[in-house]
């Protein structure tokens, strides 16, 4: 898809003069929602996307991240072309709970600069931005309305969530609206590859170095400038300006690229209930509601996750035959009476599911785990010292998991373990090795950077502010994961909506007070 008021950088001279009164760096799920909030405010808007309209080979083979640690292969979630990540984005949305705003005594560097009401009405916004129908996240009424039943946990320590999917592609949804605004001017093919400080004061910006595959160079001019880039890039900008801060921009408490974190991914542990009634397809895929489609999930409550001291937990679910569950025992080494009764009673079938996946009824959940990652200063992305083709310090990733992390697993299977026998439902089979050799191995990741440029109040404890501008920089902002302090369950892309318009309002209100509006 072209827009015909979209620039390439590539076409430009070293010095088109452009000047902005806002400039947004970076084109994804952040970048483009900022740019639509101020679509309609009279600001100038430049947002700059280092990439084209489709993936290029050119502007992909320069932001390979090599991993220093557990294997990730970070680079395949980072898509430089406009709408970014969003243009492999399974569009599932849910939001963060009020306990993950508030600070956990049990966990170092833990809470938000703003707690769950301040961000609510922006949920609303971006709910409706996104289209995901009616702003509810209640399961019962949509159960109800789908004609099937819950997952009889709704006790102290368990519960279901219900999210909400709509493969939304940021690029084509919302470029329209872009290339129809007349104060906004994207810029395709511009990489900005130095933030420079004002001369006279050294405390705001006041350009940034940009540079096209094609040789140029140019610089764009604004009031107030907004890092979009995602949580890898972002912090590789920030240490790469080093011109006039040594360290790096807002680097001056070794903060920068710090407290890395993922949502951990785990396929781990079998879930066996009594009546096999109770093997529910609204939890095991997507199913049809209206425009969008519903999803139900099993998590912890604030009360499960407090009384375990751990971090947030919910299971997808995805359901295995009765011979393969079987099997899968007997190859695990963890086999009991009622595993070999199962074996033995029917060996033809138990033949027929090794050969073919079994016709078997579906009969129990396997739990593919995903967890919220402990805040962890080495858990970082630095600078290496091979250099780009622009001459940049690449970044690299050393993404480091810990007992607390593997842990929390192990705390969540128990608890659903004690609640499945409680209420009778059934029966949990755990696969969590208590004392591992390594943690969490073969874990992966769900493609969400957080934490590396991370809000709070206290500069020791973050670097930027709770309206994401930097503490020692005054006019430079950063929008996205990369602001979160922790990250909950939650898929990160409506939060990541929702603060953008958050920051929108932010922006607005701070131009007309000084004047431009």
């Amino acid at each position: 898809m072209a827009f015909d008021s979209f620039a390439d950088a590539r076409s430009f001279a070293d010095d088109p003069g452009l000047e902005a009164d806002i400039c947004i760096m970076g084109a994804g799920a952040a970048g483009i929602t900022l740019a639509s909030a101020l679509a309609d405010s009279g600001l100038r808007v430049c947002l700059l996307e280092a990439g084209g309209m489709d993936m290029d080979p050119v502007v992909e083979d320069a932001s390979i991240v090599p991993d220093i640690g557990r294997p990730y292969d970070v680079t395949a979630n980072r898509l430089r072309f406009f709408g970014g990540a969003t243009n492999h984005w399974g569009g599932h949305c849910v939001r963060l709970e009020p306990d993950d705003f508030e600070p956990k005594d049990w966990i170092p560097m833990s809470g938000w600069p703003f707690g769950a009401d301040t961000l609510a009405p922006y949920y609303r916004q971006a709910h409706a931005f996104l289209g995901l129908g009616e702003y509810e996240y209640d399961p019962a009424p949509v159960a109800r309305a789908l004609g099937t039943r819950l997952m009889p946990f709704d006790g102290p320590m368990l519960k279901s969530q219900l999210s909400r999917y709509r493969r939304v592609f940021y690029g084509d949804e919302y470029g329209p609206r872009l290339d129809r605004a007349p104060n906004v001017r994207v810029v395709l093919y511009a990489d900005v590859c130095d933030i420079r400080l004002g001369e006279a004061s050294g405390e705001t910006v006041s350009h940034v170095v940009v540079r096209s595959p094609a040789g140029n160079r140019f610089d764009v001019r604004a009031r107030y400038f907004v890092m979009a880039a995602g949580g890898i890039e972002i912090p590789r900008m920030l240490l790469v300006a080093n011109g006039q801060r040594p360290a790096g921009l807002g680097n001056e408490n070794d903060l920068v690229g710090r407290y890395f974190q993922e949502h951990l991914m785990f396929k781990s542990g079998l879930l066996l209930p009594r009546d096999p009634a109770d093997v529910l397809p609204l939890y095991l895929s997507e199913v049809p509601y209206g425009e969008i489609a519903v999803r139900c999930h099993l998590v912890l409550t604030a009360e499960a996750v407090r009384s375990r001291r751990i971090g947030k937990f919910r299971s997808e679910f995805y359901s295995l035959p009765l011979r393969l569950r079987d099997l899968r025992a007997l190859r695990s080494g963890r086999i009991d009476a009622a595993d070999i009764a199962g074996l033995v009673s029917d060996p033809f079938g138990t033949a027929r599911a090794y050969r073919c996946g079994s016709n078997a009824r579906h009969d129990t959940y396997g739990l593919f785990n995903n967890i919220e990652q402990r805040p962890n200063p080495a858990s970082r992305v630095s600078l290496r010292a091979d250099k780009d083709a622009y001459g940049r310090p690449q970044a690299q990733l050393d993404w480091q998991i810990t007992r607390q992390d593997h842990d929390c697993i192990l705390a969540a299977h128990q608890v659903i373990a004690q609640e499945a026998g409680r209420i009778g439902f059934g029966r949990m089979r755990i696969e969590i090795d208590p004392e591992p050799e390594v943690f969490l191995d073969g874990v992966g990741g769900g493609g969400h950077h957080m934490g590396t440029v991370r809000m709070a109040e206290d500069p020791r404890r973050g670097v930027t502010d709770g309206d994401g501008r930097l503490h020692s920089v005054e006019n430079l902002y950063v929008a996205g994961s990369a602001l979160f302090p922790t990250g909950g369950y939650p898929n990160p892309t409506l939060t990541i909506t929702a603060m953008a318009f958050r920051l929108s309002d932010h922006l607005k209100a701070r131009a007309e007070r000084e004047g431009l509006l």
